[in-house]
């Protein structure tokens, strides 16, 4: 592997799939590969620790909240992609009011420049690190006003969870909060 013999660094993008659904996790917490997707993440990140050594960066990424734009084919749907389909639909839609972890597209921007100039190397979450309730995120989405197709259901699953972000923070010394992802998806 050519990456041994020259002084650069490997940063490969992850997923918050590589964990189980649940509050507070961090980079120690047990991978699980429920989906090929995840499964592929997992053995990606297994063997870059193994091979790489300490010349890796691995960033485990949260969901993302980025500008609308239906011009190009996709292979899957995002929370964006999903919302704009749903919200011109005449019939009601029903969401489970589960939380998630979102970062919007500049807040992790703002985060990876933060990474590159420290020069990190190791395992991180990006992750905003607190609660985002389905509703609060389609409140803000829709400009503050209450959508009316859109109806929230009892939680049948347990799909919640949120990403610690702690050792993440004590490194680039940032600042991520609810009140910026909310602005950003009120000016989509």
């Amino acid at each position: 592997m050519r990456i041994k013999k020259f002084n650069i660094k490997y940063i490969f993008l992850s997923s918050r799939k590589v964990y189980k659904p649940k509050a507070n996790i961090k980079e120690n917490s047990p991978l699980v590969g429920n989906d090929n997707y995840s499964k592929n993440k997992i053995t990606t990140e297994k063997y870059i620790k193994r091979n790489i050594k300490n010349k890796y960066l691995i960033l485990r990424v949260s969901n993302l909240i980025g500008s609308y734009n239906n011009k190009y084919r996709k292979i899957s749907n995002t929370f964006i992609d999903n919302y704009f389909k749903y919200r011109k639909l005449k019939k009601d839609i029903f969401y489970e009011n589960l939380f998630k972890d979102f970062l919007s597209i500049d807040q992790f921007n703002n985060i990876f420049l933060k990474i590159l100039q420290k020069n990190l190397k190791g395992i991180y979450n990006i992750s905003i690190g607190k609660k985002i309730f389905i509703k609060e995120l389609l409140k803000a989405l829709n400009k503050g006003k209450k959508l009316k197709n859109f109806k929230e259901k009892k939680i049948s699953s347990n799909d919640s969870f949120y990403l610690n972000n702690d050792k993440l923070i004590k490194k680039i010394k940032i600042k991520i909060t609810k009140r910026s992802l909310f602005q950003y998806c009120y000016n989509i």
